[in-house]
């Protein structure tokens, strides 16, 4: 039986955690007598397994009204103090319409819902049955379909995913939206009435409904037995059997789900049995303010590279990063209002592109809440000192944190504010171009000795460091690479993109337009490949002959990337990607003084890939070819084993600087 886990954490030790919920639950409803039955994949593992269906990662149960409601009102004095109970009534933000029992001093937030601010520990799903019409039952759906779906735009949880998957049409949003103009509260008691049915001869689960799941007669809940689950007796219907199949199909003991595609059900972000209040904590300074793919990817890939480090060296670590708003780095990507250009030609073109470049930064503001381990705390030049408090160990890096003309000269990035009793490390650190630091090199040479580790991306200025006197100076990948390509989350094109069925060349050109020369280049490309090209297109002016693509959240960067037959870049982190993901790709240098090509060259010298410069293509004539992945991949695994020794050694093995 294949060992499941929810991010690093064995599912057989979650499944111990989350069973003291049952045993609770099952007290409180004991001692009361309030009836109940497992339900789900509960009662089938109950049944078939007598514990756990292996791969479930959660417990449910259900309860007639009546006893719902009863246990509700004796909960609240009768829990043990290991416990919470979650509904609407506890918790204003709760999304749900059901109740939680959740397990303090746990950590197991979802997906979508981690920027909410609720109880996100380890959970029991409580579910009532309501009486319903058996001819009818389906349009109560239509009222608390819209009720719910007022509430998710009032949370903030209405994004384009929820709308493709309940297939939320514009007509039906702007009905939400009407609706959602009532208070949050006014909508709870909306939704809490609205699943109240009149007495029937029969109930249903509206919390959670399925039109594929009629209603059940409730005299299936006037008997009850018990069946062994982990080794204890808990509650079922009477009736279990007939239940099952009609759930889980005639053969439900015999049939087993494909063992390649069965998995946990829950979209996990975080998983953490218990909270060490003793843990080390590493704080993360990066340009995580940035609306950029490569600056949201590399911060993500270097804390989540941590924690897995801490996971598989048995450390307790809590990685997170510090929420600090560098003025610069912020306006940087601020749409101006129209009045601020001068130029009514800018102007007519921003009045094209502003709302595409409004609703992309919406996305990278929610990869930021979902995705980004932030600090609770927002920091500032007045406060950061203040952090001291909070982290034992910190990091700058990656992305270009040296760079003083993207940071107005911020010298926070050389962690100037920590103290000597906490430890200071560089990771990957780059100035993008080494005059930079030159320029300022006596000021900056004072925060450097202060380092405990240091180690850079770029080839040059890895050089420069050892020039200087810093001869411990490690030269390591970028962030991106310590995680391997399936540790990405890579979703389709969202709502409201065109549908791409055959091959394509991707564009992704940052800083340079996609002009007229890169796009004969593109198109031969193309051309041989038999392939369309897509651009994607956040914030110019539409491109003629191509599929323009201008709402691309970063799972949809990833999935673009790793599904194209070619890559045409003048990205760094489009190059970087690239590689990630086996695709096929050629880099555009940046022309003039002052460049970044650093990054470029570091690249492609680490793997061999100087042939994709796309100017040296154009100049020899060159075609299409194929990149030696082998080789390739080989020197990846070389570099991260390299890069992830140099966390280790310095936050895991705490090696003294």
């Amino acid at each position: 039986m294949k060992d499941y886990k929810i991010g690093l954490v064995p599912l057989k030790e979650i499944h111990k955690e989350l069973f003291k919920l049952l045993v609770e639950f099952d007290r409180i409803c004991v001692k009361y007598e309030i009836n109940y039955s497992l339900e789900g994949g509960t009662l089938l593992g109950a049944v078939k397994y007598q514990g756990f269906v292996p791969w479930d990662d959660d417990l449910d149960v259900v309860m007639l009204r009546e006893d719902y409601d009863k246990f509700l009102s004796v909960a609240k004095s009768e829990l043990n103090s290991e416990f919470f109970l979650q509904n609407v009534e506890t918790e204003k933000d709760f999304p749900l319409n059901y109740s939680k029992l959740r397990l303090n001093d746990s950590s197991y937030v979802q997906i979508n819902y981690e920027f909410l601010d609720i109880h996100h520990g380890l959970f029991l799903d409580i579910f009532p049955l309501d009486f319903a019409s058996e001819k009818k039952y389906t349009k109560k759906f239509r009222k608390l379909g819209a009720l719910n779906g007022a509430k998710l735009i009032k949370l903030k949880l209405m994004n384009s995913s929820v709308m493709q998957r309940h297939k939320i049409s514009k007509l039906k949003l702007t009905l939400y939206k009407g609706i959602s103009l009532l208070s949050l509260k006014t909508l709870n008691k909306k939704i809490q009435k609205s699943l109240r049915g009149k007495k029937s001869g029969v109930v249903y689960n509206y919390c959670s409904p399925s039109y594929n799941i009629k209603p059940m007669p409730i005299s299936r809940f006037s008997s009850y037995t018990k069946l062994k689950f982990m080794g204890r007796d808990f509650s079922v219907v009477s009736d279990y059997d007939n239940w099952l199949k009609e759930t889980f199909g005639k053969d439900y003991m015999v049939i087993e789900p494909n063992a390649n595609t069965r998995r946990p059900s829950h979209a996990i972000k975080e998983c953490r049995l218990k909270t060490n209040k003793s843990a080390k904590k590493v704080g993360v300074l990066t340009f995580h303010q940035a609306n950029n793919y490569g600056a949201l990817l590399q911060a993500y890939a270097l804390t989540h590279a941590i924690k897995k480090l801490a996971y598989e060296n048995g450390k307790d670590i809590d990685c997170e990063i510090i929420d600090y708003e560098n003025k610069a780095i912020k306006q940087r990507y601020e749409v101006k209002p129209f009045y601020k250009y001068k130029k009514t030609t800018t102007k007519i073109k921003k009045l094209f592109i502003n709302g595409y470049v409004k609703k992309n930064n919406s996305y990278f503001d929610l990869f930021r809440k979902t995705c980004l381990p932030l600090s609770k705390k927002t920091y500032y030049k007045e406060n950061l000192e203040s952090s001291n408090e909070v982290y034992d160990i910190f990091i700058t890096g990656s992305d270009q944190v040296f760079n003083y003309r993207l940071t107005d000269n911020d010298t926070a990035y050389y962690l100037d504010f920590v103290n000597n009793k906490n430890k200071k490390i560089g990771y990957a650190v780059s100035v993008g171009n080494n005059q930079i630091l030159l320029n300022s090199s006596e000021e900056n040479k004072r925060y450097l000795e202060r380092f405990d580790a240091m180690s850079a991306r770029e080839t040059d200025l890895y050089k420069l460091f050892i020039e200087k006197g810093f001869k411990d100076t490690v030269q390591v990948l970028d962030p991106s690479f310590l995680l391997d390509a399936n540790d990405y989350i890579c979703n389709k094109l969202p709502y409201g993109n065109k549908k791409i069925d055959k091959k394509f060349v991707l564009v992704y050109v940052i800083g340079s337009p996609f002009n007229d020369k890169l796009y004969d280049f593109t198109k031969k490309i193309a051309d041989e490949l038999d392939a369309e090209i897509v651009y994607i297109n956040t914030d110019k002016l539409q491109y003629k002959g191509v599929i323009n693509l201008r709402y691309v959240p970063i799972s949809s960067f990833l999935w673009l990337i790793k599904n194209a037959t070619c890559v045409i870049t003048t990205s760094f982190h489009g190059f970087a990607y690239s590689l990630i993901y086996n695709t096929n790709v050629y880099y555009k240098l940046a022309s003039g003084e002052g460049n970044f090509n650093s990054r470029f060259l570091t690249l492609a010298e680490h793997f061999d890939l100087s042939s994709r410069n796309i100017d040296e293509c154009i100049s020899k004539g060159e075609g299409y070819s194929d990149i030696k992945w082998d080789k390739v991949n080989q020197k990846i695994q070389e570099l991260k084993e390299k890069s992830l020794n140099f966390l280790k050694e310095n936050i895991i093995d705490e090696r003294k600087g």
